[in-house]
């Protein structure tokens, strides 16, 4: 599924952000680009998937403070603002076994296999993939 697929990004970053914006857009996939926790609570439950940088900043032009970006995650679905159906995947400059994200990701409360881990700088074709695999899961 492409077409009309309506994808969050939650990244801080101006280069990666508007990156995956352009290459996903032109793919026909509706794309939202956010820089903080507050725009991915603001616009989380208008999302089909959502790609979300583990370190974001909780307000715009606040420093980053640990691994928010997992955290908030983890607080959209406590607050059903989201399912922990919704695919949501995670990008850092780390890999996840050397992020130390283990345990938060334990936390989130997202389904094990709902989520995924990609790391910068992103393989474009490597997303769409992933992102095309997450929402095929949902119709299983």
């Amino acid at each position: 599924m492409t077409g009309k697929c309506r994808v969050l990004i939650a990244e801080d970053n101006d280069v990666f952000g508007f990156t995956i914006r352009d290459y996903l857009e032109d793919f026909d996939f509706h794309v939202t680009l956010v820089k903080h926790v507050e725009g991915l609570k603001e616009h989380a439950h208008e999302a089909d998937v959502i790609i979300v940088d583990v370190r974001l900043p909780l307000k715009d032009r606040e420093p980053v403070k640990g691994q928010d970006g997992i955290n908030a995650a983890a607080d959209l679905v406590k607050k059903q603002i989201i399912s922990p159906k919704v695919p949501v995947i995670f990008i850092s400059v780390l890999g996840e076994d050397e992020s130390g994200c283990q345990e938060e990701l334990k936390k989130a409360l997202l389904q094990p296999d709902r989520y995924c881990w990609l790391q910068k700088p992103i393989e474009m074709e490597l997303l769409k993939k992933r992102i095309g695999d997450q929402l095929a899961n949902l119709n299983r």
